[in-house]
C-alpha cells in the first residue's frame, strides 16, 4: 500500500526512525510513539497508524480521556497508552487545521495540529 508524501518540514524533524513503517519520514513523534507495522487506514488527508506511547512524560502531547470520579464529582484526565496517529502531508496541513476547529458527530476530532 503506498503512502502519500507525509514528510514534515526540516525545521520540525529531529531524528529518523528506520524501524518506522513510513520509511524515510522523520518526526519528533517517533521518539515518543512506536507505530504499528501497517496503516489502519488511508484517506484524503494521510495514513492512520496504531501508535503505542513509549515515553510517558507528563501528558506531553495533551492527549487523554476524561474519567468521572463519582466520589469527588471531579472529571480527571487519564493518560492513555495506545493512540491512532494520522500522518498528514504538509500540503493538507492548513485544511486539517481548519477542520480541527469544527465540532460535529461525523468529523473525527483532531488534537495538537
Amino acid at each position: 500500500m503506498s503512502h502519500p508524501n507525509t514528510n514534515p518540514s526540516p525545521s520540525t524533524s529531529t531524528s529518523e526512525n528506520n524501524n518506522s513503517p513510513q520509511g524515510n519520514i522523520t518526526s519528533p513523534l517517533f521518539s515518543h510513539f512506536a507505530l504499528g507495522p501497517k496503516p489502519l487506514g488511508t484517506g484524503g488527508f494521510g495514513c492512520v497508524f496504531r501508535a503505542d506511547q513509549v515515553e510517558f512524560e507528563t501528558n506531553k502531547f495533551n492527549v487523554y480521556n476524561l474519567s468521572w470520579n463519582e466520589e469527588s464529582s471531579v472529571i480527571e484526565p487519564d493518560l492513555e497508552g495506545t493512540f491512532a496517529l494520522k500522518l498528514i502531508p504538509e500540503g493538507k496541513l492548513s485544511e486539517v487545521k481548519f477542520m480541527s476547529k469544527l465540532c460535529h458527530p461525523n468529523i473525527v476530532a483532531s488534537y495538537n495540529v
